[in-house]
C-alpha cells in the first residue's frame, strides 16, 4: 500500500502530516509513505528531516497583498497540475492525504479525478478555500473543532470527524528542573515561553522587548524563541543573562514545554495543539492578517473553553507585560486555564485519523 501526503507552505500543513505518516506507518508497517509538495515551502526542509521522500510540485498561490505577483500565477497553475498529474502516473498511490496549503490542491483534485481515494483534513477553526473545494469529493474529511462543521454544508455528515490536530510532538518526561538546565535557567522562578513560529512574530517580539526586563525584575525568567526576525533585536543586556535563554529557534520544544510554566504564543492551529497536548495556560496574540482570520477564530475556541487568555495583535504592546505578571501572580487561574486546556487536547488524533483512512480503504470507501 502506497499513500501519499500532500501539503505545505507552511509548518502548520506541513506537521500533521507528518504525524499521520508516523501513525499510518505504526499501524500498517508495510505501507509506504510518500509526499507532495514545493522545495521552497517548509515541506522542502521538514519532510526529508524526517527520512521520506519529497516529491517537487512547482507551483505558487494566489496572492492577495501582491497583485503584480499574479500574472505568472496561470503558468504556476500549469505548471501544478502537470507536476501532480506526473507524480500520480509514476507513483500510482492507494490514496492521497491533503493536509493544506494551495500545494495540495492539484494533486489532489487530479487524484478525485482519477477516483483515487482522497483523505483532507484542516487544522483550522475556519477551513481554507481549497480545503472546502476538495472536502466535497473527498472519501473522508477531518476537522480539529466542532465548530468548523458549518462551513461544509455540502459536504455528507457522515464523512466528517473531529478527531483533533495531530501533533508530532513527543515526551521523554524529564524533571523540570532538567528541562531549566538544558536551557541555562535555574528552578524557583516562574518561567514563561514565548513562541512565534519559525518565522517570528514581529509585534510579539517587540511587545516581549518592551516587557521582559519587568518580568525579571518580578523574578520570572524567559525561554524566547524569537523567529527569524529576531535578529533584527538588539543584543540582550549582560544582566539578563542567566535569565533568559533566547535563540531563533527552539528543536527541544518538548523540553521547552515542559520548562514553562506560562506559553505566550501566535494562535496558528499546531502550537495551540501542543499547548493543549501538555495542558499549559496560555497568552495568544493571534496574527491578524491570516487568511479568513483563521488565528484569532482558533484562539477564541481556547477562550471560550476557559483556556486561554487572548490579546489583540495592536495591543500586544500596551497589554502583554501586565497579562504576564497577572496571571503569573494568580495560581488558581493558572491552575484553571491549565485544567480547561487539558480538556481540549486530542492526544490520539495521528492514530484517529490513521485508523479512519486504513479502515476506509480496506472497505473500499468511494470519493464524492
Amino acid at each position: 500500500m502506497k499513500i501519499l501526503l500532500a501539503g505545505g507552505g507552511t509548518g502548520g500543513h506541513v506537521f500533521p502530516g507528518i504525524a499521520i505518516a508516523q501513525a499510518l506507518k505504526s499501524l500498517n508497517p508495510e505501507a509506504e509513505l510518500v509526499f507532495a509538495g514545493t522545495k521552497t515551502g517548509a515541506e522542502g526542509r521538514i519532510v526529508p528531516e524526517h527520512q521520506y521522500r519529497l516529491l517537487p510540485v512547482e507551483i505558487a498561490g494566489f496572492s492577495r497583498s501582491n497583485m503584480r505577483k499574479n500574472l505568472t500565477f496561470p503558468f504556476k497553475l500549469i505548471k501544478g497540475f502537470w507536476d501532480s498529474y506526473r507524480i500520480l502516473r509514476d507513483e500510482d498511490p492507494d490514496a492521497v492525504v491533503a493536509t493544506g496549503g494551495y500545494v495540495c490542491g492539484p494533486i489532489t483534485q487530479l487524484a478525485q479525478w482519477a477516483g483515487i481515494p482522497t483523505f483532507v483534513q484542516e487544522q483550522n477553526a475556519v477551513p481554507g478555500f481549497t480545503s472546502k473545494k476538495l472536502s466535497r469529493k473527498a472519501t473522508r474529511l477531518f476537522i480539529t473543532y466542532e465548530e468548523s462543521r458549518s462551513y461544509f454544508s455540502g459536504v455528507n455528515p457522515e464523512k466528517i470527524s473531529c478527531p483533533g490536530n495531530p501533533v508530532r510532538l513527543t515526551f521523554t518526561p524529564v524533571e523540570k528542573s532538567s528541562a531549566l538546565a538544558f536551557f541555562g535557567l535555574a528552578p524557583g522562578r516562574k518561567t514563561i515561553l514565548i513562541i512565534g513560529g519559525s518565522t517570528g512574530a514581529r509585534s510579539v517580539n517587540q511587545a516581549v522587548q518592551l516587557s521582559y526586563q519587568d518580568w525579571l525584575k518580578a523574578g520570572f525568567q524567559v525561554i524566547w524563541q524569537t523567529g527569524k526576525t529576531g535578529e533584527e533585536l538588539p543584543e540582550l543586556a549582560v544582566t539578563d543573562l542567566g535569565l533568559v535563554h533566547r535563540s531563533v529557534f527552539i528543536r527541544e520544544m518538548n523540553l521547552a514545554y515542559q520548562a514553562a510554566d506560562l506559553v505566550i504564543s501566535r494562535a496558528g492551529a499546531t502550537s495551540l495543539a501542543e499547548i493543549t497536548l501538555v495542558g499549559k495556560p496560555s497568552v495568544l496574540v493571534p496574527f491578524p492578517f491570516a487568511a479568513d482570520d483563521h488565528q484569532t477564530k482558533n484562539a477564541r475556541v481556547l477562550e471560550q473553553a476557559g483556556a486561554a487568555v487572548v490579546i489583540k495583535d495592536q495591543e500586544a504592546a500596551e497589554k502583554l507585560s501586565q497579562a504576564v505578571t497577572g496571571l503569573l501572580s494568580a495560581p488558581e487561574k493558572m491552575a484553571l486555564l491549565s485544567g480547561n486546556a487539558k480538556k481540549l487536547s486530542k492526544p490520539d488524533a495521528a492514530k484517529t485519523i490513521a485508523q479512519l483512512i486504513l479502515t476506509s480503504l480496506s472497505k473500499g470507501d468511494s470519493h464524492g
